[in-house]
């Protein structure tokens, strides 16, 4: 892996053993010039976070979102306009999603691609229940980070999930 951007996401309940891999690899992928890219939400967002030690672009759906504690690296208070049309075209319910829910999909967008013309993220690691890398393979098992899978996925954004032994395996020989 070379430097770059990555997304550092996942669900809200990543059990306490990959929550400790996220910030350990986060905290190689800094060391080694890599800039996060998340979310600020509890669990697998906060551990990569934690572990990117500000080296880190954390974009909130809107402002004073999960306030506690203070995001660390540049913060983006609220998606771009723009994002809200992309995300409504890799969610397979948006009609059914209230404004809060599509803010937290609008700002998935900028986990992947960035704010506004940097390069995209070079990979997405994250964990999801289902261990799904694919815009195929996600259910309603693998939660909010389904948007993302299937964002990466529609641009060709490899996906490292951490529920698969085989990316685990991958995460830890670079933390290695």
């Amino acid at each position: 892996m070379s430097e770059g951007y990555y997304a550092g996401i996942g669900a809200r309940r990543t059990p306490l053993d990959v929550l400790e891999l996220m910030e350990d690899l986060a905290r190689a992928l800094a060391y080694t010039g890599w800039r996060l890219r998340s979310g600020h939400a509890d669990g697998a967002d906060q551990a990569f976070e934690r572990g990117a030690a500000g080296r880190a672009d954390i974009f909130l759906p809107w402002p004073g979102f999960n306030h506690r504690p203070k995001p660390a690296g540049r913060v983006h208070q609220a998606p771009a306009a723009w994002t809200y049309a992309l995300a409504a075209g890799h969610h397979p319910a948006w009609d059914q999603l209230r404004d809060p829910v599509r803010a937290m999909m609008a700002r998935n967008v900028h986990q992947v691609l960035g704010w506004q013309g940097e390069p995209p993220s070079a990979f997405v690691a994250c964990w999801t229940p289902d261990g799904a890398t694919t815009a195929r393979e996600t259910t309603q098992r693998t939660g909010g980070t389904g948007q993302a899978i299937r964002l990466a996925d529609h641009h060709g954004i490899p996906v490292l999930n951490l529920a698969r032994d085989d990316h685990r395996a991958r995460a830890e020989q670079h933390i290695r």
